[in-house]
C-alpha cells in the first residue's frame, strides 16, 4: 500500500512493527523466564489435557474434584500475548492427543491455542466452545460454573461406570433442596432522585449502566427501554429517532455516568435534533458501586452552564436549592413540582 504523506499511519507503521516484532516476543520471553504460566497435575498421564485461564482455572479445579479425576492442566496466568512455546511444550511433554480449552467467554484463548498447535505431532484435536461433533461444549455466554464443566467433561475424562458414577453424584448435588430464602427486591437508596422522579405518564425511559438498570427487573415492570454502556444512554436513541418520527422519550442519566462520559450522549442528541428529555439525577455519588464521589464532579450550577453550552434548549432544576445563574432558559422547580417540570 502507498499512503498519502499527510496520513498519520505512515508515522505509526514503525511503532506497529516494533510492537509486533520486538515487544510482543519480549513479553512472551518474560512470561517464560518468570514461570508465570503453570502446569498442574503433570504426573497424572493420559492423552487428554486442559488449558485454562483466570477464574476458569478455579472452576476446572473444582470440576475435576467433583469428578474425582486429575488431568494435566496448563494455567495461563498471562492469556495475551499467548506463550505459544509453553502451549506446544505442554502438549508434547505430556504426550497429549486431545486438549480442551476452558474459558469464559470464548473462544479467545482457544483460537490462539489452535494456531500454536498447528502441525504439532501427536495432537489430534483441540476443543472448547464446540466439541467433537461441532455441537456447543463449553458455554461461551454467561458464567460457567464447576457443575456445568463437570457435566460437560465427565464422559470425556472418565469412562464407563466411572463416568456414570460421577454424573450420578452431580445429579445428587443439583437435586438438593433448600428451605425458603427471603427475597429482597433491589431498590434505590433513601433520598435518591430515582425514588422521587415520577409522573412519566407510564412511559418507559431509556436506562443505562448504573442505578437505572435496577428498574429493568420484573419488580419494576421492566421499566426501562434499554441498558446500554455507561454514559451512552440517549445516544442510542439518536440513531433510532429518524426511523420512528422522532417520538419523544425520557432518558435516565446519573451524575456519575454524566461526569464519566454522558456529555457525549447529550451532545449527540443535540446535534441530531432528537426529541428527548434527559433526567439527570444528581445525588453526588456513584451509588451502585459503593457511593464513591464521581470523578470530575461539578456543582449543579456548573452542570447547568455546561448543558447550555452543549446546545441544550431548555434546562429544569428540580430540588431544594434553585439555580441562581443568569441564563434565561433555566427553570427552577421544587421537589413536589415534578409534573410541571416534565410538561
Amino acid at each position: 500500500k502507498r499512503f498519502h504523506p499527510i496520513v498519520m499511519a505512515l508515522g505509526a507503521l514503525p511503532m506497529q512493527q516494533e510492537l509486533v516484532e520486538t515487544k510482543v516476543p519480549l513479553v512472551e520471553a518474560y512470561v517464560r523466564g518468570n514461570d508465570l504460566n503453570r502446569v498442574h497435575w503433570s504426573d497424572t498421564g493420559g492423552p487428554t489435557g486442559i488449558i485454562t485461564s483466570g477464574k476458569s482455572f478455579t472452576d476446572v479445579e473444582q470440576a475435576l474434584a467433583l469428578l474425582d479425576v486429575r488431568v494435566p492442566t496448563l494455567q495461563l496466568r498471562v492469556s495475551w500475548p499467548l506463550d505459544r512455546q509453553a502451549v506446544r511444550s505442554f502438549a508434547t511433554d505430556h504426550g497429549l492427543e486431545t486438549i480442551y480449552v476452558v474459558e469464559e467467554p470464548g473462544p479467545f484463548i482457544e483460537e490462539g491455542v489452535k494456531a500454536a498447535l498447528l502441525g504439532v505431532d501427536g495432537v489430534r484435536a483441540v476443543y472448547g466452545e464446540r466439541g467433537e461433533s461441532g455441537a456447543p461444549l463449553i458455554p461461551s455466554y454467561g458464567e460457567v460454573d464447576p457443575e456445568i464443566l463437570a457435566q460437560r467433561l465427565a464422559t470425556r475424562l472418565r469412562t464407563g461406570v466411572n463416568a456414570s458414577a460421577a454424573l450420578a453424584r452431580l445429579d445428587q448435588i443439583e437435586d438438593r433442596s433448600f428451605g425458603p430464602v427471603p427475597r429482597v427486591t433491589p431498590m434505590s437508596c433513601g433520598g435518591c432522585p430515582y425514588n422521587t422522579f415520577r409522573d412519566l405518564q407510564g412511559e418507559k425511559p431509556g436506562g443505562a449502566i448504573g442505578c437505572s438498570s435496577i428498574r429493568a427487573i420484573g419488580a419494576y415492570d421492566h421499566g426501562v427501554r434499554y441498558i446500554p454502556t455507561m454514559g451512552a444512554g440517549g445516544s442510542i436513541y439518536s440513531g433510532t429517532a429518524p426511523f420512528n418520527g422522532n417520538r419523544h422519550i425520557y432518558q435516565y442519566l446519573g451524575d456519575g455516568s454524566y461526569f464519566h462520559s454522558g456529555r457525549g450522549a447529550i451532545q449527540s442528541c443535540v446535534q441530531g435534533g432528537v426529541n428527548i428529555t434527559f433526567l439527570l439525577l444528581y445525588n453526588g455519588a456513584v451509588a451502585l458501586t459503593g457511593g464513591q464521589r464521581p470523578g470530575g464532579q461539578r456543582s449543579v450550577s456548573e452542570v447547568v452552564e455546561e448543558l447550555l453550552s452543549l446546545g441544550v434548549g431548555r434546562v429544569g432544576v428540580v430540588g431544594e436549592t434553585p439555580y441562581r445563574g443568569r441564563a434565561s432558559n433555566v427553570h427552577n422547580y421544587s421537589l413536589d413540582e415534578h409534573p410541571q417540570a416534565l410538561s
